[in-house]
């Protein structure tokens, strides 16, 4: 089984890049990690576009946050647990 993509879905090849966050021991419910982004200009009709693959007994949920600069981030988008067997794409506007 292969904790990575098999190929990057923008180039279409082995090279590219991933992020992996493992959720079985030794994390424990509750546990939670994120993924920061610098500040980014985002034009009018601007979208967010990802693929992500949530597998396992221990996986967790997963929420895509929005933030202006020091305000409190807001809740774009929730995944709950699942057990997938393939990667999925999510675009968000």
């Amino acid at each position: 089984m292969l904790c990575r993509p098999a190929v990057d879905h923008t180039t279409g090849t082995s090279a590219g890049y991933y992020i992996y966050i493992e959720s079985s021991f030794p994390q424990t419910h509750g546990n939670k990690a994120w993924l920061v982004s610098e500040v980014l200009e985002s034009p009018k009709g601007a979208c967010l576009d990802f693929w992500y693959h949530m597998k396992g007994n221990s996986t967790g949920n997963m929420t895509v946050y929005h933030r202006i600069l020091n305000q409190k981030p807001t809740s774009l988008w929730f995944e709950e647990v699942c057990k997938r067997r393939k990667e999925q794409k999510k675009t968000i506007l």
